[in-house]
């Protein structure tokens, strides 16, 4: 799952191998809540399930104004996370969505979340990003049976993300 608590680390997790996992930093969305429904109702004008090129998967997060969805790119044949802006967006609204993906993707980092492209399709918008497998951190944290060595390191990725984004003037 693509963690979506703005700028919290989301992560990496392979449960069936005994490794630790790492963390990165997404882009800002809220997330759903646990135990809320895991589907976003997508607007009619995404017949068969696609935005663009891409093919819509699960949702895997939500906020006010769109979702972020799992989404196989065909022509790269790779799985993206894509937030998608689903209400119609005010001007500002739009060019914070804009900058938002500008900004992150000129950032490089073993603990960032990679951005691969703003789309455009009818009027709506998305960014393309790395899809994170694993739960968020909240939900991380409230697993008892992870060592608190293996928490502590996880933190201390997201720490190290966020000084790498600060240094660089976003935070």
């Amino acid at each position: 799952r693509h963690l979506d608590h703005g700028m919290l680390p989301s992560l990496a997790a392979d449960a069936s191998k005994d490794t630790l996992p790492t963390s990165k930093l997404a882009l800002p969305v809220p997330d759903t809540a646990p135990g809320a429904p895991d589907a976003l109702a997508r607007p009619a004008c995404w017949s068969g399930g696609r935005f663009g090129r891409y093919e819509l998967g699960a949702c895997v997060g939500r906020g006010a104004a769109g979702g972020v969805y799992e989404a196989q790119d065909p022509r790269l044949g790779r799985v993206v996370a894509l937030k998608v802006l689903e209400r119609a967006p005010t001007e500002a609204a739009l060019g914070r969505f804009v900058q938002e993906a500008r900004i992150m993707a000129r950032l490089r980092h073993e603990h960032i979340v990679a951005v691969h492209e703003l789309i455009e399709v009818g009027g709506r918008h998305a960014i393309a990003m790395d899809l994170m497998e694993g739960g968020s951190l909240r939900d991380e944290l409230a697993r008892r049976s992870r060592p608190r060595a293996d928490l502590l390191r996880i933190v201390q990725q997201a720490a190290e993300g966020l000084h790498y984004v600060h240094g660089h003037g976003v935070v």
